[in-house]
């Protein structure tokens, strides 16, 4: 699994919003652009993806821009990534449920063992809020990470 440029933007983008909600008022997403380096052409198509979500809402005018529709605490990175059409998954089977994976009769061999850990990322990525990032975000480089519970923390580079 393969987490793809949309979805680092999406969550970069939306850690920059939650950041910025504070001000109670609407961010434009040139303030988004600017912030993250992102192109605001790639925000937009970003954007109307999150708001079809309902992650975010947004606000038409002068003094226009986007929300978050919920608080940060209850944003998950997990919606964030799904939202703009990441699948954050590992089987390649097209429905875990089913009986079978690809047109066979029966579920492959190692169906369970990738299952698995998709239900890991899963239970990984949905208890790290946009809250969390911030908080994360603040904290002095010498204090270790806690993302998740019980999940092992790693220093990785971004991008």
């Amino acid at each position: 699994m393969k987490i793809g440029t949309k979805g680092h933007y999406a969550v970069a983008a939306m850690m920059e919003l939650a950041k910025k909600t504070d001000l109670k008022k609407p961010i434009p997403l040139n303030m988004l652009s600017s912030d993250q380096s992102i192109s605001v052409h790639y925000l937009e198509l970003l954007f109307i993806k999150l708001k079809k979500a309902g992650l975010v809402k947004s606000i038409r005018g002068a003094h226009g821009g986007y929300l978050l529709m919920k608080p940060a605490s209850q944003i998950s990175v997990y919606d964030i990534i799904v939202a703009v059409g990441e699948k954050v998954r590992v089987t390649r089977c097209e429905n875990a449920a089913l009986v079978s994976c690809f047109n066979q009769t029966e579920k492959c061999a190692l169906h369970a063992l990738w299952s698995g850990l998709d239900q890991k990322i899963y239970d990984y990525l949905i208890h790290i809020s946009l809250e969390g990032l911030l908080e994360q975000a603040t904290l002095p480089k010498h204090i270790p990470l806690k993302m998740a519970p019980e999940m092992p923390t790693y220093k990785t580079n971004c991008f």
